[in-house]
């Protein structure tokens, strides 16, 4: 589509409203020149500033969601996917889209491990027809090994920490802990499961998409987006998260069942290949 094409589909009022826009900005533009020279041009580091925070809040926003959520690609979400290139192709748009499927909260648990009694919540996701009976195993045995573990004896710590605000910089060094536990309820909760990696990495595909995605969730497509997220912004995610990044969870658990439950794997293969056949053959039907 040429750029005339595109013209001709806006708004007519677009134009217009643009030109108000920059009628507006004219007095603002006039005080901005005066402060540049008032001020021998101390007040462009401000605008340099700003700029480098909106990039530099934008790089973090994406690397956050490549650590924690699924990508739009080839191997996961392949009709999504298809759908995004056509429209950049019909559109004439060829700068890079990144798209990302984010938990809709409808398949997940929350543990509350303080005090003597205990409190686990597990929302109504869990209890959808589609999830096994050993994802829901899975999952609760992640947080029950956890406790019995007692791997959450710092969490009243973290807690008293968190009603101060000027001790937040202090969660920073709880959180590393805090991130070994998650990996470790995961592999409790495997050994809960016998090795089941099939039923564990299905609970995971849940708790990255949400129930009814899950089965578009690709494990090549994860591999990817963790290779993204390295270096410097990668570093910052991890830092700043309480939780490790969930591509890197799969790793962890599958490196994990190779170590410990070896037999398992070849069982975990076959079903993947028939998941993403009946996947890939769901997508044909509903397009």
């Amino acid at each position: 589509m040429t750029d005339q094409e595109i013209k001709a589909l806006l708004h007519p009022k677009e134009s217009r409203y643009y030109i108000l826009s920059l009628v507006a900005l004219t007095p603002i533009a006039l005080l901005l020149t005066a402060l540049v020279i008032g001020t021998f041009g101390g007040v462009l580091l401000f605008f340099g500033f700003a700029y480098l925070t909106i990039w530099f809040v934008q790089k973090m926003i994406r690397t956050w969601y490549l650590a924690h959520c699924a990508r739009v690609d080839e191997h996961s979400f392949p009709g999504v996917h298809k759908i995004v290139m056509d429209v950049k192709s019909a559109l004439g748009y060829d700068k890079p889209v990144d798209v990302f499927v984010v938990e809709e909260g409808s398949f997940n648990c929350l543990l509350m491990p303080f005090f003597n009694r205990k409190i686990l919540v597990l929302n109504s996701g869990l209890l959808d027809e589609g999830v096994s009976a050993v994802e829901l195993k899975w999952l609760v045995a992640r947080f029950i090994g956890s406790l019995r573990a007692k791997s959450y004896r710092l969490s009243i710590v973290q807690a008293l920490i968190s009603t101060s605000e000027k001790l937040l910089i202090f969660n920073l060094l709880l959180y590393p802990y805090e991130r070994a536990i998650v990996m470790s309820g995961d592999r409790i909760g495997l050994a809960a499961i016998g090795g089941d990696i099939t039923s564990a990495i299905s609970a995971m595909n849940r708790l990255c998409v949400g129930t009814r995605c899950s089965s578009l969730v690709s494990l090549t497509g994860i591999a990817r987006q963790e290779s993204d997220i390295q270096g410097f912004f990668g570093f910052l995610v991890r830092a700043f998260s309480s939780h490790p990044p969930l591509v890197h969870r799969y790793r962890e658990i599958l490196r994990f069942a190779n170590d410990a439950y070896p037999h398992r794997l070849g069982d975990f293969s076959r079903n993947l290949v028939g998941k993403v056949r009946q996947a890939e053959y769901n997508q044909q039907q509903a397009a």
